[in-house]
C-alpha cells in the first residue's frame, strides 16, 4: 500500500504556500477554493500533522509545513527537470550537453565563441556536474564523459570516433576543434 500523498496535493500544497492564499493558489491551479481547501486537508490528515495557520486574511505555514515546502520544492524542480530532460527539450531542437565541469571549463569554455560564430541558430543548454556515478539521472543528447566508469546506460565511444553521435558530430568537431 503506497502511504505517500498524490503528486497533485504536493503541487498544490507548493502553489498555496508560495500564494500565501488557498483562493490564490486555486485561480492558479485553475481549480475551486474548496478543491484547494480539501486537498490540504486530506494532505495534512495523511502526514496527521498540521502544514497551514488558517487565519482569518489568508494562511502561513507552520514550522513543519516551511520545512517540509522546501523538500517538496525540491523533488518537483527535481521532476520538472526530468521531464524537461527526456521529453521537453529535444522537442524544441536544443542541444543537451552534459559534460565533467573540468571538461566544461577547460576545453567547451575556451571554445564556444568558436562555436556560436559557426553555428549562429545553435541553441545549447549545458549541463556541468561532478557525477556520482552510482546515482546520476540519464538524459541530454550527448553526455562526454572519460575513464571506464560503469555506465550501463550509456553507448560509449572514443572521442575521436565520432560517429556514433552521428547528429551531433558537426557540433562536436567544432567544439573541439577536430577535422
Amino acid at each position: 500500500m503506497n502511504t505517500q500523498p498524490p503528486l497533485h496535493w504536493l503541487r498544490t500544497f507548493a502553489c498555496a504556500a508560495q500564494q500565501k492564499s488557498f483562493t490564490k493558489a486555486a485561480q492558479s491551479l485553475n481549480l475551486t477554493q474548496a478543491a484547494v481547501s480539501k486537498q490540504m486537508r486530506a494532505l495534512e490528515q495523511a502526514l496527521n500533522q498540521p502544514l497551514f495557520n488558517r487565519e482569518a486574511h489568508g494562511i502561513s505555514l507552520t514550522e513543519l509545513g516551511e520545512r517540509y515546502l522546501i523538500e517538496v520544492q525540491a523533488a518537483l524542480n527535481t521532476l520538472d527537470g526530468a521531464t524537461e530532460d527526456l521529453f521537453g527539450l529535444r522537442q524544441r531542437g536544443v542541444l543537451q550537453l552534459r559534460v565533467n565541469i573540468s571538461f566544461a571549463h577547460w576545453v567547451l569554455s575556451p571554445r564556444l565563441a568558436d562555436l556560436y560564430q559557426r553555428s549562429p541558430d545553435l541553441q545549447m543548454e549545458m549541463t556541468h556536474t561532478v557525477w556520482d556515478v552510482n546515482r546520476e539521472p540519464v538524459g541530454g543528447d550527448i553526455d562526454i564523459r572519460y575513464g571506464m566508469g560503469p555506465w550501463k546506460a550509456l553507448a560509449p565511444c572514443a572521442l575521436p570516433v565520432m560517429n556514433c553521435i552521428r547528429r551531433w558530430v558537426p557540433v562536436l568537431r567544432i567544439i573541439l576543434n577536430c577535422r
